[in-house]
């Protein structure tokens, strides 16, 4: 007679090398990815598009910060979540995002005319959507991390990158839609990568809110935000000058030399 032996379960030293390995292999293949489109895209659109998109992408990024409030990594060091703290994390950002989104839309004109971008206000609206879908994507890939699901989380990350980016913006930029290549990659790579991660997440996500649950993640997320909004700021400071002198040299129809 025989018994079957137990399944032996990977130990948290394991777990945590392997999640050291697929974080490792995102960050890798996300910047090879990302340096292979680049080169193609710098062949294909002008520096002035690029800067236009770069600058707005970056004034964005300030603003998702502050739409996410910390509740991605306010989920992650809880000791203990229940699916009212995944849908107060949720509804938190749904609503945050849908009202910074709507004043987006009303104000893309002026700050359009501003960047000397004028011509391009539909574009800018567009693009304005990525405040309602980046801190979805940030709370699904926390909740991933929390349970070192990091395979799923890095697969998610690099198939938005190559398929929803690269290949989006590759082949509109081929067929000559200009700026609105890299506007629709944007997009496409978020939406591309929420809807992975909602399927990897499916049984663990929930609308159902609570107001201490709220609460909990508020009282983490809200001091988390402050620093991390800080640091962005410094550390996108150059990219948004760097985009802003583009912007200027379109407005001028005088696009700077690309040094690619």
């Amino acid at each position: 007679m025989t018994t079957d032996s137990p399944t032996k379960q990977p130990s948290v030293r394991q777990l945590l090398l392997r999640g050291f390995g697929w974080a490792l292999g995102q960050s890798v293949g996300g910047l090879l990815v990302q340096l292979i489109t680049l080169v193609v895209l710098s062949r294909l659109l002008t520096p002035s598009e690029f800067g236009i998109v770069a600058i707005v992408v970056s004034l964005l990024g300030g603003l998702i910060l502050v739409v996410e409030l910390g509740v991605g990594p306010a989920l992650i060091q809880r000791s203990s979540i229940t699916s009212r703290h995944i849908g107060s994390a949720i509804w938190l950002s749904l609503s945050l995002g849908v009202f910074l989104l709507i004043v987006l839309q009303l104000v893309a004109p002026t700050v359009a005319v501003w960047l000397g971008i004028g011509d391009q206000a539909t574009a800018l609206r567009v693009l304005t959507s990525i405040v309602l879908l980046r801190p979805l994507v940030t709370i699904l890939s926390s909740i991933a991390r929390r349970d070192l699901q990091m395979r799923e989380a890095a697969a998610a990350d690099l198939i938005g990158t190559a398929l929803g980016y690269s290949v989006v913006a590759i082949g509109m930029a081929l067929m000559g839609f200009g700026i609105w290549a890299l506007v629709t990659a944007n997009i496409a790579q978020l939406v591309l990568t929420l809807l992975i991660l909602a399927y990897y997440q499916r049984r663990k996500l929930s609308l159902r809110v609570g107001f201490q649950e709220t609460r909990d993640v508020l009282s983490f997320g809200a001091y988390f935000s402050i620093g991390r909004l800080a640091n962005y700021a410094a550390q996108k400071f150059d990219r948004a000058l760097v985009g802003t002198q583009s912007a200027a040299g379109y407005a001028e129809g005088q696009p700077l030399r690309s040094n690619w």
